[in-house]
Protein backbone atom coordinates (compact mmCIF):
# COMPACT_ATOMS: atom_id res chain seq x y z
CA UNK A 1 0.00 0.00 0.00
CA UNK A 2 1.91 2.67 -1.23
CA UNK A 3 1.18 6.40 -0.76
CA UNK A 4 2.27 10.13 -2.21
CA UNK A 5 2.94 11.28 1.67
CA UNK A 6 3.03 9.15 4.07
CA UNK A 7 3.38 11.70 6.58
CA UNK A 8 0.64 13.51 5.68
CA UNK A 9 -2.02 10.40 5.72
CA UNK A 10 -5.29 11.56 7.05
CA UNK A 11 -5.78 9.80 10.24
CA UNK A 12 -8.57 7.28 8.82
CA UNK A 13 -6.39 6.28 6.27
CA UNK A 14 -3.45 5.70 8.37
CA UNK A 15 -5.52 3.48 10.97
CA UNK A 16 -6.84 1.44 7.63
CA UNK A 17 -2.92 1.45 6.60
CA UNK A 18 -2.47 -0.32 10.17
CA UNK A 19 -5.07 -2.82 10.06
CA UNK A 20 -3.80 -4.60 6.99
CA UNK A 21 -0.39 -4.42 7.91
CA UNK A 22 -1.12 -5.08 11.41
CA UNK A 23 -2.88 -8.73 9.66
CA UNK A 24 -0.04 -9.12 7.87
CA UNK A 25 2.93 -8.57 10.45
CA UNK A 26 0.56 -11.16 12.88
CA UNK A 27 0.87 -14.00 9.78
CA UNK A 28 4.69 -13.27 9.09
CA UNK A 29 5.35 -13.48 12.95
CA UNK A 30 3.92 -17.10 13.65
CA UNK A 31 6.62 -18.20 11.69
CA UNK A 32 9.27 -17.55 13.97
CA UNK A 33 10.35 -20.50 16.84
CA UNK A 34 9.47 -17.43 19.43
CA UNK A 35 6.00 -16.63 18.30
CA UNK A 36 5.03 -19.73 16.49
CA UNK A 37 2.40 -20.97 19.40
CA UNK A 38 2.32 -17.78 21.13
CA UNK A 39 -0.04 -16.66 17.95
CA UNK A 40 -3.06 -18.02 17.62
CA UNK A 41 -5.41 -17.59 14.88
CA UNK A 42 -7.38 -14.15 16.28
CA UNK A 43 -10.12 -12.43 14.00
CA UNK A 44 -8.14 -9.10 14.38
CA UNK A 45 -10.88 -6.63 13.29
CA UNK A 46 -9.86 -3.05 15.19
CA UNK A 47 -6.26 -1.69 16.23
CA UNK A 48 -7.60 -2.46 19.40
CA UNK A 49 -7.38 -6.23 19.36
CA UNK A 50 -3.70 -6.08 19.85
CA UNK A 51 -4.49 -6.10 23.35
CA UNK A 52 -4.73 -9.91 22.84
CA UNK A 53 -1.67 -10.18 22.35
CA UNK A 54 1.29 -10.76 25.28
CA UNK A 55 3.93 -7.95 25.56
CA UNK A 56 7.20 -9.01 24.41
CA UNK A 57 10.48 -8.05 26.36
CA UNK A 58 13.84 -7.59 25.92
CA UNK A 59 14.67 -10.82 28.25
CA UNK A 60 12.66 -12.31 25.40
CA UNK A 61 15.29 -10.95 22.83
CA UNK A 62 17.94 -12.16 24.80
CA UNK A 63 16.53 -15.45 25.90
CA UNK A 64 15.77 -16.63 22.31
CA UNK A 65 18.79 -15.16 20.60
CA UNK A 66 19.89 -15.31 18.10
CA UNK A 67 17.72 -17.08 15.50
CA UNK A 68 14.38 -17.52 17.66
CA UNK A 69 12.69 -14.52 16.35
CA UNK A 70 14.10 -14.93 12.88
CA UNK A 71 10.94 -14.93 10.34
CA UNK A 72 12.30 -15.94 7.00
CA UNK A 73 14.30 -18.49 5.70
CA UNK A 74 18.18 -17.60 6.40
CA UNK A 75 18.53 -17.42 2.51
CA UNK A 76 16.36 -14.32 2.77
CA UNK A 77 18.12 -12.52 5.63
CA UNK A 78 20.95 -9.71 3.89
CA UNK A 79 22.15 -8.30 7.30
CA UNK A 80 22.47 -9.10 10.90
CA UNK A 81 22.68 -6.14 13.46
CA UNK A 82 23.57 -6.09 16.85
CA UNK A 83 22.55 -3.29 19.74
CA UNK A 84 25.14 -2.16 21.72
CA UNK A 85 24.30 -4.04 25.11
CA UNK A 86 24.43 -0.82 27.51
CA UNK A 87 21.80 -1.58 29.32
CA UNK A 88 22.66 -5.40 28.99
CA UNK A 89 23.29 -8.06 26.77
CA UNK A 90 22.54 -7.17 23.22
CA UNK A 91 19.64 -8.12 21.17
CA UNK A 92 19.48 -8.89 17.96
CA UNK A 93 18.25 -7.68 14.69
CA UNK A 94 17.58 -9.85 11.13
CA UNK A 95 16.94 -7.88 7.80
CA UNK A 96 15.82 -8.94 4.99
CA UNK A 97 17.10 -6.62 1.83
CA UNK A 98 13.40 -5.13 1.63
CA UNK A 99 13.68 -4.68 5.37
CA UNK A 100 16.80 -2.27 5.40
CA UNK A 101 15.36 -0.34 2.61
CA UNK A 102 12.30 0.65 4.44
CA UNK A 103 14.36 1.23 7.27
CA UNK A 104 16.68 3.67 4.87
CA UNK A 105 13.27 5.32 3.47
CA UNK A 106 12.45 5.94 7.45
CA UNK A 107 16.13 8.10 7.75
CA UNK A 108 14.86 9.82 4.36
CA UNK A 109 11.80 11.39 5.60
CA UNK A 110 13.43 13.17 8.58
CA UNK A 111 13.38 17.37 7.19
CA UNK A 112 16.89 17.21 7.41
CA UNK A 113 16.44 16.31 3.27
CA UNK A 114 19.72 14.97 1.83
CA UNK A 115 20.11 16.08 -1.42
CA UNK A 116 22.75 15.81 -4.02
CA UNK A 117 24.76 18.85 -3.27
CA UNK A 118 25.35 17.71 0.28
CA UNK A 119 28.50 16.56 1.41
CA UNK A 120 27.58 14.07 4.61
CA UNK A 121 30.14 12.85 7.63
CA UNK A 122 28.98 10.22 9.56
CA UNK A 123 30.39 9.57 12.67
CA UNK A 124 28.41 6.66 13.90
CA UNK A 125 29.96 3.61 14.79
CA UNK A 126 30.14 1.09 11.71
CA UNK A 127 30.80 -2.00 13.47
CA UNK A 128 27.96 -4.43 14.42
CA UNK A 129 24.98 -1.42 14.87
CA UNK A 130 23.01 -0.34 12.74
CA UNK A 131 22.47 3.56 12.30
CA UNK A 132 25.86 4.50 10.69
CA UNK A 133 24.44 2.13 7.49
CA UNK A 134 21.25 3.58 7.58
CA UNK A 135 22.32 7.05 7.42
CA UNK A 136 25.17 6.20 4.94
CA UNK A 137 22.54 4.55 2.51
CA UNK A 138 19.87 7.16 2.95
CA UNK A 139 22.42 10.05 1.94
CA UNK A 140 23.64 8.24 -0.79
CA UNK A 141 20.25 7.64 -2.50
CA UNK A 142 19.46 11.29 -2.20
CA UNK A 143 22.53 12.23 -4.35
CA UNK A 144 24.89 12.79 -1.41
CA UNK A 145 28.55 12.43 -1.13
CA UNK A 146 29.19 9.87 2.09
CA UNK A 147 32.15 10.53 4.10
CA UNK A 148 31.94 7.33 6.37
CA UNK A 149 34.35 8.22 9.26
CA UNK A 150 32.71 6.15 12.12
CA UNK A 151 33.15 6.56 15.73
CA UNK A 152 36.27 7.54 17.14
CA UNK A 153 39.43 5.51 16.56
CA UNK A 154 43.01 5.93 16.12
CA UNK A 155 42.56 6.75 12.32
CA UNK A 156 39.08 8.97 13.37
CA UNK A 157 40.21 10.92 16.44
CA UNK A 158 38.07 14.34 16.79
CA UNK A 159 40.97 16.62 15.45
CA UNK A 160 40.94 14.72 12.05
CA UNK A 161 37.39 14.82 12.26
CA UNK A 162 37.35 18.85 12.41
CA UNK A 163 39.96 19.13 9.56
CA UNK A 164 37.80 16.76 7.18
CA UNK A 165 34.85 19.10 7.75
CA UNK A 166 36.98 21.78 6.97
CA UNK A 167 38.84 20.36 3.95
CA UNK A 168 35.90 18.84 2.63
CA UNK A 169 33.24 21.10 3.01
CA UNK A 170 31.44 19.21 4.88
CA UNK A 171 27.36 20.06 4.86
CA UNK A 172 25.77 17.53 6.84
CA UNK A 173 27.10 16.17 10.63
CA UNK A 174 25.54 12.50 11.72
CA UNK A 175 26.46 12.12 14.93
CA UNK A 176 25.07 10.86 18.66
CA UNK A 177 24.66 14.30 20.50
CA UNK A 178 27.34 14.64 23.07
CA UNK A 179 29.48 13.68 19.79
CA UNK A 180 28.03 17.17 18.21
CA UNK A 181 29.47 19.12 21.33
CA UNK A 182 32.61 17.23 21.99
CA UNK A 183 33.25 17.87 18.17
CA UNK A 184 32.37 21.73 18.78
CA UNK A 185 35.06 22.09 21.51
CA UNK A 186 37.50 19.92 19.63
CA UNK A 187 37.12 22.87 17.15
CA UNK A 188 38.06 25.48 19.77
CA UNK A 189 40.73 23.67 20.84
CA UNK A 190 42.29 23.96 17.51
CA UNK A 191 41.45 27.53 17.37
CA UNK A 192 38.50 27.51 14.88
CA UNK A 193 35.23 29.06 15.47
CA UNK A 194 32.38 26.52 15.11
CA UNK A 195 29.99 29.78 14.79
CA UNK A 196 32.07 30.86 11.63
CA UNK A 197 35.09 28.02 10.69
CA UNK A 198 32.74 25.49 9.42
CA UNK A 199 30.73 27.30 6.66
CA UNK A 200 29.42 25.20 4.57
CA UNK A 201 27.78 23.06 7.37
CA UNK A 202 24.51 23.80 6.95
CA UNK A 203 23.02 21.16 9.56
CA UNK A 204 23.59 17.99 12.00
CA UNK A 205 21.21 15.07 12.66
CA UNK A 206 21.87 13.50 15.98
CA UNK A 207 20.58 10.16 17.43
CA UNK A 208 21.81 7.30 19.22
CA UNK A 209 21.56 9.32 22.72
CA UNK A 210 19.18 10.71 24.99
CA UNK A 211 18.26 14.57 23.31
CA UNK A 212 15.93 16.58 24.59
CA UNK A 213 14.67 19.44 22.40
CA UNK A 214 16.03 21.72 24.65
CA UNK A 215 19.93 19.98 23.79
CA UNK A 216 18.95 20.31 20.27
CA UNK A 217 18.59 24.00 20.61
CA UNK A 218 21.51 23.94 22.54
CA UNK A 219 23.88 21.84 19.76
CA UNK A 220 22.11 24.22 17.31
CA UNK A 221 23.53 27.74 19.00
CA UNK A 222 27.16 25.53 19.40
CA UNK A 223 27.33 25.32 15.63
CA UNK A 224 24.75 28.16 14.43
CA UNK A 225 22.90 25.21 12.14
CA UNK A 226 19.82 23.44 12.29
CA UNK A 227 19.96 20.54 13.98
CA UNK A 228 17.69 17.25 13.58
CA UNK A 229 16.96 13.91 15.45
CA UNK A 230 15.77 10.95 14.79
CA UNK A 231 14.80 8.17 17.20
CA UNK A 232 14.65 4.19 16.97
CA UNK A 233 15.95 1.02 18.18
CA UNK A 234 17.98 -1.53 16.67
CA UNK A 235 15.90 -4.19 17.59
CA UNK A 236 12.89 -2.68 15.44
CA UNK A 237 14.22 0.64 13.40
CA UNK A 238 13.91 4.10 12.93
CA UNK A 239 10.33 4.84 14.94
CA UNK A 240 10.55 8.93 14.55
CA UNK A 241 12.12 11.91 12.69
CA UNK A 242 11.69 15.43 13.09
CA UNK A 243 9.95 17.67 10.64
CA UNK A 244 10.75 21.36 9.93
CA UNK A 245 9.55 22.41 13.56
CA UNK A 246 11.90 20.03 15.24
CA UNK A 247 9.14 17.97 16.50
CA UNK A 248 9.59 13.92 16.62
CA UNK A 249 6.67 12.32 14.53
CA UNK A 250 5.93 8.70 14.61
CA UNK A 251 6.36 6.76 12.00
CA UNK A 252 2.72 5.53 12.57
CA UNK A 253 2.50 3.42 9.05
CA UNK A 254 5.06 1.27 10.07
CA UNK A 255 4.93 1.07 13.64
CA UNK A 256 2.19 0.66 15.84
CA UNK A 257 2.73 2.74 18.77
CA UNK A 258 1.01 1.72 22.53
CA UNK A 259 1.95 3.84 25.87
CA UNK A 260 1.51 1.94 28.69
CA UNK A 261 1.39 1.96 32.37
CA UNK A 262 5.14 -0.27 33.35
CA UNK A 263 3.50 -1.88 35.98
CA UNK A 264 -0.09 -2.56 35.08
CA UNK A 265 0.58 -2.74 31.50
CA UNK A 266 -2.84 -0.37 30.75
CA UNK A 267 -2.79 2.17 28.34
CA UNK A 268 -2.41 5.56 29.28
CA UNK A 269 -4.05 8.88 27.79
CA UNK A 270 -2.32 10.75 25.72
CA UNK A 271 0.24 13.45 27.23
CA UNK A 272 0.57 11.05 29.99
CA UNK A 273 4.36 9.38 31.19
CA UNK A 274 4.29 5.82 30.00
CA UNK A 275 6.37 2.54 28.40
CA UNK A 276 6.89 2.82 24.88
CA UNK A 277 5.34 -0.50 23.33
CA UNK A 278 5.42 -0.81 19.64
CA UNK A 279 4.57 -3.67 17.14
CA UNK A 280 6.76 -3.12 13.64
CA UNK A 281 4.15 -3.35 10.50
CA UNK A 282 7.35 -3.46 8.03
CA UNK A 283 9.81 -6.09 9.19
CA UNK A 284 9.66 -9.35 7.26
CA UNK A 285 13.25 -11.02 8.93
CA UNK A 286 12.22 -9.97 12.69
CA UNK A 287 8.32 -8.45 13.54
CA UNK A 288 8.40 -8.13 17.11
CA UNK A 289 4.58 -8.10 18.42
CA UNK A 290 3.79 -5.79 21.44
CA UNK A 291 7.91 -5.02 22.26
CA UNK A 292 8.15 -2.67 25.41
CA UNK A 293 11.12 -0.49 24.11
CA UNK A 294 12.16 0.29 28.47
CA UNK A 295 11.87 3.36 26.91
CA UNK A 296 9.47 6.16 29.07
CA UNK A 297 7.50 8.73 26.83
CA UNK A 298 4.99 10.90 25.91
CA UNK A 299 2.47 10.64 22.32
CA UNK A 300 0.69 13.57 21.65
CA UNK A 301 -1.66 14.97 18.70
CA UNK A 302 0.02 15.45 15.71
CA UNK A 303 -2.48 18.83 16.01
CA UNK A 304 0.45 20.24 18.41
CA UNK A 305 2.39 21.01 15.10
CA UNK A 306 1.93 23.26 12.30
CA UNK A 307 3.99 20.94 10.05
CA UNK A 308 1.24 19.18 8.29
CA UNK A 309 2.54 15.61 8.83
CA UNK A 310 -0.60 13.79 10.57
CA UNK A 311 1.14 11.47 12.60
CA UNK A 312 1.64 11.51 16.00
CA UNK A 313 4.36 13.31 18.73
CA UNK A 314 6.59 11.55 20.27
CA UNK A 315 8.46 13.10 23.61
CA UNK A 316 11.70 10.47 25.08
CA UNK A 317 12.05 11.08 28.25
CA UNK A 318 14.92 8.18 28.99
CA UNK A 319 15.17 4.47 29.45
CA UNK A 320 13.17 2.75 32.81
CA UNK A 321 17.17 2.21 33.92
CA UNK A 322 18.54 5.15 33.95
CA UNK A 323 15.68 7.16 36.14
CA UNK A 324 16.98 8.67 39.13
CA UNK A 325 15.38 7.20 42.20
CA UNK A 326 15.81 9.05 45.39
CA UNK A 327 13.23 8.59 48.67
CA UNK A 328 9.75 8.21 47.31
CA UNK A 329 10.28 10.03 44.08
CA UNK A 330 11.96 9.57 41.12
CA UNK A 331 12.98 11.87 37.84
CA UNK A 332 13.46 10.10 34.11
CA UNK A 333 16.59 10.97 32.79
CA UNK A 334 15.18 13.42 29.89
CA UNK A 335 13.26 15.54 32.31
CA UNK A 336 16.43 16.81 34.07
CA UNK A 337 18.61 16.88 30.75
CA UNK A 338 15.81 19.46 29.70
CA UNK A 339 15.77 21.82 32.54
CA UNK A 340 19.42 21.63 32.56
CA UNK A 341 19.70 22.58 29.21
CA UNK A 342 17.04 25.30 29.85
CA UNK A 343 20.05 26.83 31.97
CA UNK A 344 21.38 30.21 31.15
CA UNK A 345 24.37 29.14 28.65
CA UNK A 346 26.99 31.37 30.21
CA UNK A 347 26.14 29.69 33.58
CA UNK A 348 25.19 26.36 32.66
CA UNK A 349 27.80 24.82 29.93
CA UNK A 350 27.35 21.97 27.74
CA UNK A 351 28.63 19.05 29.82
CA UNK A 352 27.58 18.23 33.64
CA UNK A 353 27.13 15.03 35.82
CA UNK A 354 24.73 13.97 38.65
CA UNK A 355 25.79 13.02 41.82
CA UNK A 356 22.97 10.80 44.18
CA UNK A 357 23.78 11.96 47.39
CA UNK A 358 22.29 10.68 50.67
CA UNK A 359 20.66 14.16 51.68
CA UNK A 360 20.36 15.62 47.78
CA UNK A 361 20.92 15.60 44.09
CA UNK A 362 24.24 17.10 42.85
CA UNK A 363 24.66 18.62 39.68
CA UNK A 364 28.04 19.53 39.35
CA UNK A 365 28.26 21.32 35.79
CA UNK A 366 31.67 23.49 34.01
CA UNK A 367 30.74 26.75 33.70
CA UNK A 368 32.33 30.27 31.69
CA UNK A 369 31.16 31.62 35.20
CA UNK A 370 32.23 29.30 38.06
CA UNK A 371 32.43 31.99 40.95
CA UNK A 372 28.71 32.76 40.99
CA UNK A 373 25.58 31.78 43.21
CA UNK A 374 23.58 29.11 42.04
CA UNK A 375 21.12 29.35 45.27
CA UNK A 376 18.12 30.60 42.78
CA UNK A 377 19.16 27.84 40.14
CA UNK A 378 19.18 25.37 42.89
CA UNK A 379 15.69 26.42 43.85
CA UNK A 380 14.26 26.54 40.79
CA UNK A 381 15.82 22.59 40.04
CA UNK A 382 14.26 21.58 43.13
CA UNK A 383 11.16 22.74 42.96
CA UNK A 384 10.48 21.23 39.61
CA UNK A 385 11.08 17.99 40.91
CA UNK A 386 10.20 18.42 44.29
CA UNK A 387 13.14 17.37 45.52
CA UNK A 388 16.68 18.70 47.03
CA UNK A 389 18.46 19.21 44.19
CA UNK A 390 21.89 21.49 44.51
CA UNK A 391 23.82 22.89 41.34
CA UNK A 392 27.51 23.44 41.95
CA UNK A 393 29.60 25.41 39.23
CA UNK A 394 33.42 24.45 38.68
CA UNK A 395 35.65 25.54 35.71
CA UNK A 396 35.65 24.31 32.30
CA UNK A 397 38.30 21.40 32.00
CA UNK A 398 37.25 20.21 35.48
CA UNK A 399 34.80 17.32 34.89
CA UNK A 400 36.69 16.66 30.95
CA UNK A 401 40.17 16.95 30.73
CA UNK A 402 40.13 18.49 26.71
CA UNK A 403 43.60 17.58 26.15
CA UNK A 404 42.01 14.09 25.38
CA UNK A 405 40.38 15.56 22.92
CA UNK A 406 43.18 16.09 20.84
CA UNK A 407 45.37 13.20 21.68
CA UNK A 408 45.67 10.90 18.17
CA UNK A 409 46.27 6.86 19.47
CA UNK A 410 48.76 5.31 17.40
CA UNK A 411 47.70 3.19 14.20
CA UNK A 412 48.45 -0.90 14.30
CA UNK A 413 49.83 -1.81 11.60
CA UNK A 414 51.19 -5.37 10.80
CA UNK A 415 54.98 -6.42 11.01
CA UNK A 416 56.33 -9.83 11.63
CA UNK A 417 60.33 -8.64 10.98
CA UNK A 418 62.78 -7.17 13.63
CA UNK A 419 66.15 -6.28 12.22
CA UNK A 420 69.08 -6.44 15.90
CA UNK A 421 71.49 -5.17 13.50
CA UNK A 422 69.43 -1.64 14.07
CA UNK A 423 67.13 -1.96 16.52
CA UNK A 424 68.90 -1.33 19.53
CA UNK A 425 66.04 -2.73 21.83
CA UNK A 426 66.73 -5.98 20.32
CA UNK A 427 62.60 -7.07 20.68
CA UNK A 428 62.58 -11.12 21.13
CA UNK A 429 58.14 -11.13 20.88
CA UNK A 430 55.50 -9.72 18.36
CA UNK A 431 53.80 -7.93 21.40
CA UNK A 432 57.69 -6.01 21.94
CA UNK A 433 57.80 -5.54 18.29
CA UNK A 434 54.41 -3.58 17.64
CA UNK A 435 55.05 -1.88 21.11
CA UNK A 436 58.23 -0.78 19.29
CA UNK A 437 56.07 0.34 15.98
CA UNK A 438 53.40 2.60 18.09
CA UNK A 439 56.88 4.82 18.70
CA UNK A 440 57.53 4.74 15.32
CA UNK A 441 54.48 5.47 13.85
CA UNK A 442 52.92 7.97 16.38
CA UNK A 443 54.40 11.31 14.71
CA UNK A 444 52.95 10.15 11.45
CA UNK A 445 49.54 9.35 13.21
CA UNK A 446 49.85 13.34 14.51
CA UNK A 447 50.11 14.46 11.09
Amino acid sequence: MKVKDPMKLQPKELEKIQLYKLKKTLKRAKNSKFYHKRIDVYNISTLDDIKKFDFTTKQDLRDNAPFGFLAVPLREVSRYHESFGTTGIPTPSWFTQQDFEACVEQISRCAVNFNDKDIVLIRFPYAISVPAHKFHAAAERRGACVIPVSSRTPISPHSRVIHLMRKLNVSILCSISLEAILLAETSELMGYNPHEDFESLRAICVTGDLCPKSRMERISKLWDVDVHATYGATEVGNMAVTCTNKELHCLSDHFLFEVVDPVTGEWVDEGEVGELVVTTLYRRAMPLIRYKTGDMVKLKSYENCSCNWTHPIIEILGRKQERILFTDKEILLGELMNEIAKLPEDVVDNLWMGIIQNDKILIKAESKKPGISTEHFSKALSEKFNLPIELVLVEKGTLLNRKKLLKVDPIIKSRYITDWRSDINKPRTLDEILIGYHTFIKGDAND
